[in-house]
């Protein structure tokens, strides 16, 4: 019996019902036995057109990223540890508010330290901890714990850390973990993030985050780094009662569009907080906790927030992964920290420069409210966390009382050589201030973009 030819008319429609499987099948997840489903080609000229299209764009975009990351200034040591750098171990940089007596307090707490322990079991191990520390000098020109300070109210969550032997004690390691230092330093390398001051928006996107998830409904202590309307009054303006912060945000958001006959969209930032505090559910019970503690699930929410955004019903943001990869491919010389030893010496040197400023900023507020014609204490708006107290001290109940609240004295919270928050006296260099107590303005050092043209080399952080 002689078969049919090869391209005869009942092969082709065996091959055409295949391909109709196929599809469905891939629309519903896969076939019925588990197996690989193929991806086809597209079967239009217009899918072809639209998929070259996305391409071209799609590679524009990550050559311009390319170029951009290439032409950033680059921070030698010698600038980093150098008089003025982030790393400088000068204390003279903080003589205004800073005396030896206050060094020397503060050297002998750190040479009893759990953080100077911890520091010197870095190793060749951490290394999230060091492409961290690589991926915020190069980026932003500082190191990441300024980055995170920039809010003056977070904290790094490490009680889920690994324990560590101190003093006959099992204590939480205070360095971040790992999971924590790799989705940190994703969400930097992502090229949402523009302008000289981008730390600032990212560093508020993670604060926001956190707002959501504790349903906090203090006002953020930042300053806005855009030219957005609805992010000025939602970094300065009080959220009203029986509202988060999130719908707060939807309402300024509705506010604006209603306002403006122009009908002027909201800033991208705008619609980034929006997507992300959409996909957060808040605690149960509202949590005053001062400060706020950053842990390693928010920063998930961010990423996915990132990677999920739509612009104009098309997701065409760059994934966190994609992004550092082409951190790594825009080769410069090798950005520092170089070595287990120099991270050592970076994050020693930062974390000390931390507590001056700590205490510095907060003498300097003190100087300021003592000032003829300064507020005062009362004159400034009270963090939620203070009413609250302020409240049950006299009895709010109570209307026909005349009495204004006093808000709770504030003592300075330091860190112990167990890594635990104590209280402490107020003269004493132990005071650093909690950081949502730092209600001071603060010059950073503005990144200026040089365009160089040269080629050079940058070892990827791993």
């Amino acid at each position: 019996m002689v078969g049919r030819p090869v391209n005869s008319r009942a092969r082709r429609a065996r091959a055409y019902g295949s391909r109709r499987v196929t599809r469905s099948a891939a629309m519903n997840g896969g076939d019925s036995d588990g197996g690989q489903v193929p991806v086809e080609p597209p079967m239009s000229q217009a899918q072809k057109m639209a998929i070259k299209a996305i391409s071209d764009m799609w590679s524009t975009y990550a050559s311009n990223v390319k170029r951009g990351l290439r032409n950033r200034p680059h921070t030698s040591s010698e600038d980093f540890f150098g008089n003025g750098g982030c790393g400088s171990p000068d204390p003279t940089q903080f003589a205004e508010f800073w005396g030896a007596d206050d060094e020397s307090r503060l050297m002998e707490e750190w040479n009893h330290s759990l953080m100077k322990h911890c520091i010197g079991m870095i190793g060749d191990n951490h290394w999230e901890l060091k492409t961290l520390w690589k991926i915020s000098i190069r980026l932003f020109g500082i190191d990441p714990l300024q980055v995170m300070e920039i809010p003056h109210d977070l904290e790094v969550s490490t009680s889920d850390n690994d324990t560590v032997k101190f003093n006959g004690q099992d204590l939480n390691n205070p360095i971040w973990s790992k999971g924590f230092c790799f989705k940190l330093g994703r969400i930097m390398c992502h090229p949402f993030w523009r302008g000289r001051q981008a730390q600032v928006m990212m560093t508020f996107v993670i604060q926001y985050a956190v707002k959501c998830r504790q349903d906090d409904r203090r006002i953020p202590h930042s300053r806005n780094p855009t030219s957005c309307k609805i992010l000025d009054q939602l970094f300065s303006q009080e959220i009203p009662s029986g509202m988060s912060i999130h719908q707060w945000h939807v309402h300024l958001r509705k506010q604006e569009d209603l306002e403006l006959k122009a009908r002027v969209a909201p800033c991208i930032e705008s619609d980034l907080l929006f997507h992300l505090g959409t996909a957060i559910v808040p605690d149960a019970r509202r949590n005053l906790q001062d400060p706020s503690v950053v842990t390693t699930l928010d920063l998930t929410r961010v990423i996915t927030a990132l990677e999920t955004l739509h612009t104009d019903g098309l997701p065409i943001n760059m994934p966190t992964e994609g992004a550092y990869q082409l951190l790594v491919e825009a080769r410069g010389t090798r950005s520092m920290p170089v070595g287990v030893e120099e991270l050592q010496r970076a994050y020693s040197n930062c974390w000390l420069n931390q507590r001056r400023r700590c205490t510095v900023a907060q003498r300097r507020q003190v100087e300021e409210d003592n000032r003829p014609g300064a507020p005062g204490v009362l004159g400034r708006a009270m963090p939620e966390a203070q009413y609250v107290i302020c409240q049950e001290v006299i009895g709010e109940d109570d209307p026909q009382q005349d009495i204004k609240p006093q808000p709770t004295p504030i003592s300075p919270v330091a860190s112990g050589s167990d890594g635990r928050q104590t209280v402490a006296s107020q003269t004493s260099v132990k005071d650093s201030p909690s950081v949502s107590q730092r209600r001071f303005k603060r010059s950073w050092s503005e990144l200026e973009y040089s365009e160089q043209t040269e080629e050079r080399k940058w070892a990827s952080p791993e």
